[in-house]
């Protein structure tokens, strides 16, 4: 065992970029494995996705015990303590996708409608629709359609992958695998969070408890499933965020073309990827003015506009077309009159929207998001307890045992 291990270390070590293509390979294949034995199996009558549920309690706790194990042989280094989280957060993010699938606790996907599947409508189910259907994006900007078209042509062209190989024509099946990409991305996404924290800290202790507190969120959990464009845009942002710190910390140009091509395919799934550039500027500013100490300004703007070179067509493109054809007005989420909507909250004062919330708000209304007046008209107007809620469980409502979207 110690020799197989000894053999895939030295692989890794010599061929860093083929081991990671070869290892999310096969975390993709067995997503995909795992599709189709545990989805089948779970909709068989009286089954009530108990499969599913099982799953998901079970290698966690193979994860456990292996971590225990190798505790008491003194053998359970952060490395492989951290694999073991991974593998963990792995099934919890894939079983909730399969146990939820397309059309449940999801954000503006709008997969079906009083007639059946929305296939004319304008949510994220019928853009992506559009791209399977047409290959081609949507000739008019409405609802969802605003949004980059990445992650619904990601989706498009994997339902025609499925479609060839498993010979399945109808929509909304092949849409519902689509959970097989959203759940990889969302694995994906935990491993960029283990590469950050691994960079920010040399502190075992906190890399462990940040780990687990990343890997077992609830929140991460949630988008692992949603058929929207969030889980692409989270993850080209948690790498951002890692191959700009590579960046501060080996100024090579390998690490700064890879965070620009984070940052322009995040806006190509998200525009507002585009904010991380904010609180990561002071990283560049910094760099910028030790070039004068180092005598190597001209080389820090050659690699800076560079940087700006791949961010603006990669980033911008999209809204580029969008002005060109449908005018300005086609940038940025759709317009909503704060007086008309329910969802407004001008009537609340700054102190209530910015100030101290009542801590009894939690127990007295609800612990879960309202952004939607409930039936005895509370809404969650202040900032602070609204990003408390939210970050715990989303904007959700807990009732009858499942989950809703408010919004």
């Amino acid at each position: 065992m110690e020799r197989v291990s000894g053999l895939i270390s030295n692989f890794k070590n010599k061929f860093p970029v083929l081991f990671k293509l070869i290892w999310m390979t096969l975390l993709f294949l067995a997503i995909l494995l795992s599709y189709e034995i545990l989805v089948p199996l779970s909709l068989r009558p009286n089954n009530s996705l108990q499969v599913i549920r099982t799953a998901m309690i079970i290698l966690p706790l193979i994860c456990l015990g292996i971590g225990c194990y190798l505790k008491g042989k003194g053998k359970l280094t952060i490395e492989k303590a951290a694999l073991l989280i991974m593998i963990a957060g792995f099934a919890m993010r894939i079983g909730y996708a399969f146990y939820s699938g397309a059309n449940t606790r999801q954000h503006d996907v709008e997969m079906y409608n009083n007639q059946g599947l929305n296939l004319n409508g304008t949510g994220h189910f019928s853009y992506t629709y559009i791209i399977y259907s047409t290959w081609s994006l949507p000739s008019k900007i409405e609802w969802q359609f605003y949004h980059p078209p990445l992650w619904h042509s990601l989706v498009a062209i994997w339902m025609h992958i499925y479609s060839f190989f498993s010979g399945i024509k109808d929509v909304a099946t092949l849409y519902n695998a689509g959970i097989i990409v959203s759940s990889f991305v969302g694995c994906i996404t935990l491993y960029g969070l283990k590469k950050v924290v691994f960079e920010i800290t040399n502190n075992n202790i906190v890399r462990f408890i940040t780990l687990l507190l990343l890997a077992f969120h609830s929140q991460f959990f949630i988008v692992s499933g949603w058929m929207n464009n969030d889980g692409l845009s989270l993850l080209f942002t948690v790498f951002t965020i890692y191959y700009a710190i590579k960046f501060y910390k080996d100024d090579k140009w390998v690490s700064l073309i890879l965070c620009a091509l984070m940052i322009g395919l995040g806006m190509m799934s998200k525009f507002n990827v585009a904010l991380i550039c904010l609180p990561l500027a002071p990283l560049f500013i910094i760099k910028f003015i030790d070039s004068f100490k180092n005598k190597t300004t001209k080389n820090v703007v050659v690699k800076y506009l560079t940087f700006i070179g791949i961010i603006l067509p990669l980033g911008f493109w999209f809204i580029i077309k969008n002005v060109s054809l449908y005018g300005i007005e086609s940038i940025g989420v759709p317009r909503m009159d704060p007086y008309l909507t329910p969802m407004g909250v001008v009537k609340y004062n700054f102190w209530e929207r910015f100030g101290l919330f009542n801590p009894f708000d939690w127990t007295n209304k609800s612990i879960y998001c309202h952004v939607w007046p409930t039936e005895t008209g509370y809404l969650d107007y202040n900032v602070w307890l609204y990003t408390a809620k939210c970050s715990i469980f989303g904007e959700y409502s807990y009732w009858q045992g499942e989950l809703y979207a408010n919004t």
